[in-house]
């Protein structure tokens, strides 16, 4: 099935869910020139990109990827508020963008889930 019908036949939540981290993947990747190509965001990245693929295909490790992605980014955004503090308002407003994004698609997924595995 081409993926434009696969990603037509998933629920708003869940296409909502697959944009952010396809797209948060792509931002954090771009971002690597301008943060001396730091590993942590690479990883971050990639797996986010690994995420919003698996949950497009609907694989049943989905829910597990997205739990690691959760912890992965809230340990990151948490660490780097804490260690920004007050001195970078911007870095620090966009990430705790990023982590009320990041709560609100794993919720989506995760409660979407639930509720249709037990139909």
């Amino acid at each position: 099935m081409p993926i434009t019908t696969e990603f037509k036949a998933l629920n708003r939540p869940e296409q909502l869910s697959i944009i952010f981290y396809i797209i948060s993947g792509i931002f954090l990747l771009a971002l690597l020139p301008f943060s001396s190509f730091a590993p942590h965001i690479a990883l971050i990245g990639i797996f986010s990109l690994i995420t919003g693929i698996i949950i497009l295909v609907r694989n049943d490790l989905a829910i597990l990827f997205v739990a690691i992605q959760f912890i992965t980014v809230m340990a990151f955004t948490l660490w780097s508020i804490y260690a920004l503090g007050t001195g970078n308002w911007p870095v620090t407003a966009v990430l705790a963008v990023y982590a009320i994004l990041d709560i609100a698609a794993t919720l989506c997924i995760v409660i979407w889930r639930k509720n249709n595995s037990s139909v």
